[in-house]
């Protein structure tokens, strides 16, 4: 639900931030005006053409606040609407995100994406749209060998 940023260099933290971007998707889609233009249920896939539109909607003029009326505008108004709203809205989001953080965390080269597989493919693809390449970890595979990293620094009691 919180996303988090990190920039090191030398095994040094030099800039970290968090985003709350899961967790303000969720109360958008369940507690705002919002959730009347939501489906009830995610489908099992992305709907790739909705989400990229977000994304895509992320970077254009009016900022954050005035892009998520617009997802309920698209909704009312019959025209060129997204069929997944909930995709739309996913992407509106997380395109947001990493526009607020390009100026924090400038970018040379790859970010590396270290999640979930369903969500990491989305960070990963709204990263293309802003023209930023990313490789992606398993938030597992990391999470296991930081703990063996850890445990192998540790003076344990007995030892």
């Amino acid at each position: 639900t919180h996303s988090k940023w990190v920039s090191c260099r030398d095994d040094a933290i030099l800039t970290f931030a968090t985003a709350m971007t899961g967790e303000a998707f969720d109360i958008l889609r369940q507690h705002s005006i919002l959730k009347l233009s939501m489906e009830p249920e995610a489908a099992a896939r992305v709907d790739s053409r909705s989400f990229d539109a977000g994304v895509g909607a992320s970077q254009t003029d009016g900022g954050l606040l005035n892009q998520l009326f617009g997802v309920r505008a698209l909704d009312l108004s019959g025209g060129d609407r997204p069929s997944s709203m909930r995709d739309y809205l996913s992407g509106l989001l997380i395109g947001s995100e990493i526009g607020a953080m390009q100026g924090l965390f400038p970018h040379g080269g790859n970010v590396t994406l270290i999640g979930a597989g369903a969500l990491a493919g989305r960070y990963a693809r709204a990263l293309q749209g802003y023209g930023i390449a990313s490789d992606s970890l398993s938030s597992e595979d990391v999470t296991v060998h930081g703990l063996v990293a850890l445990a192998k620094t540790v003076h344990w009691p007995g030892e």
